[in-house]
């Protein structure tokens, strides 16, 4: 982008953008992947990390920035998945299932969702032990579907795969 006069710059910047003679701020942050991930019996797998932004505990799908630029999204994901969930995941497994930008008023970075099928027995060994997961849940679709309903997940990217899948699935029945 042109024009670009940075008024902040940490992990997340901010920059003025002139165009047509109105002045706009953009957030610059990196862009991310997420995955909604299944076991055999149809349910989804959230992890439960703090969010400084909302001081408290959030249910998400695993997510991971893409930060480092000699992987391609789908194996910053499958990092990501080993580190969150301690699932042992191949770059074949995931398949793309929706991507947009979160932000789009005022900011053009994207989240690509990706679903992958976990058989039974690609579980890790050890615990998951990531600085920002507390710990990991199974949950039916039934038991999402009503904790978005009564406002318990508010996490954007989680809600929008839920559906996303949901939609997916019904139409290949």
């Amino acid at each position: 982008m042109s024009n670009k006069e940075y008024l902040y710059q940490g992990w997340l910047k901010i920059f003025r953008k002139q165009r047509n003679g109105r002045k706009y701020e953009i957030l610059e942050s990196p862009s991310a992947v997420a995955a909604v991930l299944l076991d055999e019996e149809d349910r989804i797998l959230l992890v439960k990390q703090y969010r400084p932004a909302v001081e408290k505990m959030t249910w998400e799908i695993p997510a991971g920035c893409l930060d480092k630029p000699a992987l391609s999204p789908v194996e910053v994901m499958v990092e990501e998945i080993e580190e969150e969930c301690a699932l042992n995941i191949q770059s074949s497994d995931l398949q793309p299932l929706v991507s947009y930008i979160p932000q789009i008023g005022h900011n053009y970075s994207t989240m690509q969702i990706f679903s992958a099928k976990v058989p039974s027995g690609q579980q890790l060994e050890q615990m998951v032990d990531d600085v920002d997961v507390e710990k990991t849940r199974w949950w039916t679709m039934e038991e999402l579907k009503l904790a978005i309903e009564e406002g318990e997940i508010l996490d954007v990217k989680t809600v929008l795969a839920y559906y996303c899948y949901q939609n997916n699935t019904a139409s290949n029945d």
